[in-house]
């Protein structure tokens, strides 16, 4: 199995586009020793795939293209503006055209090299959709399983919780409003829908991944189908990173993401005061939902594992590169608005 290790300015500390802010340059040495879960075994035997999904994956392939090179086509779809479904810290996202349940995506972190073949890759999650890849050519591409949905929380979060944390800026009251809207829609879901969330964070619990507590954007809702779902996980190694006990995720974890606690306090202080009371009960009313989803599946309710995990990502940033964005003082704000 092929791990690649990553940075946490590529996961939990994300960069900012403009000029007072280069958080990358800042903050280049923070590593938790975290790894990379989108790297896994690449075997095939025989030239028969390991990976349904692949088999799938090629059969529209080749009815689409016939016997063109995946290589050629897929350098294709990146070229195209309108291909492009989106872009994060480690990769950008493009649709195949003719193919919809699967999407492309090319690594940033890795040196392009053309010739290398596109294989099978063992998936290490049968029956669940993270976004893992179902194969590529073990280099800067990756293609993977669509997960259907609209992405929670506010357009380029990461960017907009960078301006807030490092240089002060506020939250827009059209933002505020945007997420209180979107916050409506997820406090309508059915409690299936927080129990089946919650069943997702216990079998990660016992894969010993960890979900992203910080960013609501790395969470796909389905409304149509009523489906939440993670992505982007964390494989964390306990001994050098995540030492709270007695479990990885928490019920309390779920709720910081659902109701993006890091930027609550911004939004609550610009809403007018009914909505601002809104925004109050509609969360009390998600905590609660996920409270019970939760003790349903068997989830750890201690609340201080989230806090303390703030706590330990924050110091260590602090240790290693000489600040931090203050993710527990933003995280005490939402708890104080809450226990009152």
């Amino acid at each position: 199995m092929q791990i690649q290790k990553i940075t946490i300015t590529d996961n939990f500390c994300p960069s900012v586009a403009n000029k007072k802010i280069n958080y990358q340059s800042n903050f280049p040495c923070f590593n938790l020793k975290f790894h990379n879960v989108l790297a896994v075994d690449t075997v095939s035997f025989s030239g028969r795939s390991i990976n349904p999904l692949w088999d799938d994956f090629m059969k529209q392939f080749k009815t689409k293209y016939k016997n063109a090179k995946i290589e050629d086509v897929v350098n294709l779809m990146i070229s195209k503006d309108n291909n492009k479904l989106g872009e994060g810290q480690k990769k950008k996202v493009y649709s195949i055209d003719g193919i919809n349940d699967y999407v492309v995506a090319l690594l940033k972190n890795k040196e392009v090299k053309q010739g290398a073949p596109f294989i099978a890759y063992k998936d290490p999650f049968p029956g669940y959709n993270f976004s893992q890849p179902i194969g590529g050519n073990n280099n800067h591409f990756i293609i993977m399983k669509k997960i259907p949905g609209v992405t929670f929380g506010l357009k380029d979060w990461s960017s907009k919780f960078t301006a807030c944390a490092l240089s002060g800026e506020k939250i827009t009251l059209k933002d505020a409003k945007s997420f209180l809207s979107q916050l409506e829609m997820v406090e309508k879901l059915p409690i299936s829908s927080y129990i089946d969330l919650a069943k997702q964070v216990k079998f990660l619990n016992d894969k010993k991944l960890k979900i992203d507590m910080f960013n609501p954007n790395n969470v796909l809702i389905d409304f149509k189908t009523n489906k939440i779902t993670y992505f982007d996980l964390f494989d964390v190694e306990p001994s050098k990173f995540y030492v709270i006990k007695p479990e990885i995720n928490c019920i309390q974890d779920m709720v910081s993401v659902l109701t993006d606690s890091l930027l609550q306090f911004q939004y609550l202080n610009v809403l007018p005061k009914e909505d601002s009371t809104k925004l109050k009960s509609i969360t009390k009313s998600i905590a609660k939902k996920c409270e019970i989803a939760g003790k349903k599946v068997g989830l750890c309710d201690d609340k201080s594992i989230t806090y303390k995990t703030f706590r330990l990502v924050q110091d260590s940033l602090t240790k290693r590169c000489g600040s931090s964005p203050d993710y527990v003082g933003m995280y005490q704000k939402y708890i104080d608005a809450y226990s009152k």
